[in-house]
Order: structure tokens, then sequence, then C-alpha cells
């Protein structure tokens, strides 16, 4: 299939086209029925199928109507017209075809109405791109009015729609409430909508803000609203915040430090035993963890407590495996190298409480203190 993207040089249609190529050239095989061999940017050509893109948030480009012309004249190959046009309405879901004329050109058809969408690689200085830059540059926006309602749809839901419709496999317009298009068939709805406010908006930037300090990534249910508009705010961080410092806890044992934590999963930290040491030594309530050694050669104990049995784990970096440390077993990490640190990926299921530490001395094997 050869595709037309007019209105290419918007940040829908650079999500877009760049989405496409992946498409084109392999990388992206998740779509095994779209074969793309040609992507032409604001020209028709002999293209396939056109996807007209709104280049503005009120009014239709010329070149639309240039292209929609060419397409009426029949002096084209194009088979399938996708066009994509902002909502005008006060609430979403109101769907009225602007230009009948649109359904009657001779191929297939699909009118989307979609509000403003929003995503990576947006205008800085627009809507919720504005606020996310906003928060990740630490500026002040108090004045900002948190009751305004919003809309909004993310670029990579948009995307995805755009693809169905290659595909022939649109969202149509059933549950659109006053659907008046002229050809009911045509018009199209994209999923994802999702209704919000400015002030959870900024609520959730001001607790994605943080992350840097706290080490604490923020619940973000996968397809959730925080999910995409996480994704979306990472895309404007500037790069004094690309890369922070990590607290290194040092003895003459090595180095413990905590990497990421999670409000309800659990924390992964890092730990470097130097050669000879034991780490841990210790055992857990309710507590569990998983020891993966990345580098080095090591050797993890444990026993359940009242018990004498041991149970041995010899673990190497060049043949990395996962080791659960089960609640109720005292359990170490030992270091068998004479030169080299051992380099330790650790998981708990819950992050570190000072007040309510659950961790418990107790040596393992007293062959290894």
């Amino acid at each position: 299939m050869k595709i037309a993207v007019i209105g290419s040089g918007t940040f829908i249609g650079k999500n877009l086209t760049e989405n496409l190529k992946n498409i084109r050239d392999g990388k992206n095989r998740t779509r095994p029925e779209l074969e793309i061999s040609e992507i032409y940017l604001d020209e028709i050509k002999d293209a396939d199928a056109v996807i007209l893109l709104p280049s503005d948030v009120s009014s239709e480009d010329s070149l639309h109507r240039n292209v929609l012309a060419e397409i009426q004249s029949g002096s084209t190959a194009v088979s399938k017209a996708i066009r994509v046009l902002y909502n005008d309405f006060e609430k979403f879901g109101t769907c009225i075809d602007k230009d009948p004329e649109f359904s009657k050109l001779p191929c297939d058809t699909f009118t989307y109405h979609i509000p403003m969408i929003v995503g990576k690689w947006q205008e800085p200085d627009l809507g919720v791109a504005y606020l996310c830059r906003a928060v990740a540059n630490d500026e002040d926006i108090s004045a900002v009015d948190k009751d305004e309602p919003l809309d909004i749809l993310f670029i990579d839901d948009f995307v995805e729609e755009m693809l169905n419709a290659l595909e022939g496999k649109p969202h149509g317009c059933e549950g659109v409430k006053d659907c008046m298009s002229q050809n009911k068939s045509s018009c199209c709805t994209c999923p994802g909508v999702m209704d919000t406010t400015v002030g959870e908006v900024i609520d959730l930037l001001e607790s994605f803000n943080l992350m840097n300090t706290s080490l604490v990534v923020p619940e973000i249910p996968a397809g959730s609203f925080a999910y995409k508009l996480f994704s979306m705010y990472l895309s404007f961080l500037p790069q004094r915040k690309m890369s922070y410092p990590v607290k290194m806890n040092v003895d003459n044992r090595g180095i413990f430090s905590e990497l990421v934590k999670t409000v309800n999963n659990g924390q992964v930290s890092i730990n470097i035993a130097r050669p000879g040491n034991v780490r841990g030594q210790h055992w857990h309530n309710t507590k569990w963890e998983i020891f993966i050694v990345v580098s080095g050669h090591g050797l993890i104990q444990q026993r359940q407590i009242g018990t004498d049995k041991v149970y041995n784990f010899e673990v190497r970096g060049e043949e990395m495996r996962a080791v659960i440390m089960l609640p109720g077993y005292t359990h170490n990490i030992i270091n068998l190298e004479d030169d080299r640190d051992l380099v330790t990926v650790m998981f708990a299921n819950e992050q570190f409480d000072p007040g309510h530490p659950d961790t418990f001395f107790e040596v393992v094997d007293e062959n290894y203190k």
C-alpha cells in the first residue's frame, strides 16, 4: 500500500508518519495485514490511501481542499480517504459531517471527529503539553484554572486507530450521540478519549515530578490515564532531569543502593559485595525478595528458622538465575571471589520501612559469618 499523509508537518503528522515508517521498514511487525511500500508527505502522487490530518484547531488547511478536489476528479488511484476533524462542539460525542460531499468521493471514506490530541513532540506551549513542560521545569503554574474540564486523546491511541482504518477496521459511530452524517458508514470514532480536568492533570504531573528525589514510581496501571500522561510528561523532561544521582550506602563490606521504588509493588536495589564478603544474615516475617547475580561468582544460602538444613545456591553473572528469599528463612549472599566484586540486583515485594523493618539478624551457616 502507498500512503499519503496530508498535514505531516504537525506533531500529529510526525507521530503518524514515524509509525508508518516502522511498519514499512519491518521494525513494527504487529500489523501483518498492513503492507506499506511508500509514504508520501503532503502530496498524493500514486497513493492508494490518503490521510488528511487537521492543521490547527479551527479549520482545515487549503491543502486539504486541493487534495479532495484531486481525488474528486478521478485522476488519482486513491481507493481510501481518511479525514480527521477537530470536534467543534462543546461535548465530544456530537458528530456532524461538516462536508457531506466528502462521503461522495469515488473511494472509501472515513471521517473522524476528535478532541484535541496530546502527546510527545507536541508544541510545548499548548494545553497539556504546556503543563508537562512547566512542571518538568519547576515553573509556577498557580494561576492556571484547575477546574477547567478537558477531553484528551493521546497520540498513540490516535495512531493505532489510523492503522485500524488503513486495515479497513475503523471504529464506527455506534454510541456517538446525534450522528447526522450523510453516510453513517463513513463516520468513525477514536477509542481512548478521556474526560479529566486541568487540576487532575497537574496533580498527577506533580507526583511524577517527585520521582527523581523519592525514587518512587507513581501508580500507573497499564492503559490508564496516568500511564499515558506519565509517558507524555517524560518526553518533556529537561536534560538536567534525564539523569540523577543514586544514594550509595558504603561500608567495608561493599555498597547497597535503592534504585527504584513503587507505591504498592516493592522496590529494586543493587548490592555490591567486596571479595570474600558475606552480606545479609537476616530473615523476614512476610517480606520476600529475589536475588539475581549479574557479575561475579557467589553463594546464596537459606535456612528455615528453627531448623539446621541449609539450602545452597551457587550463582554466577555469566549464568544468571533468580533465587527467591523465602519468608521465615534467614538468608545471605557470599562473594566467593578473591579479586572481584559480586554485583546483585535485588527485588523486594515492599519498600523498606525503617519504622517496621521486618528484618532480624541470624547467621545462616556457622561456616560463613
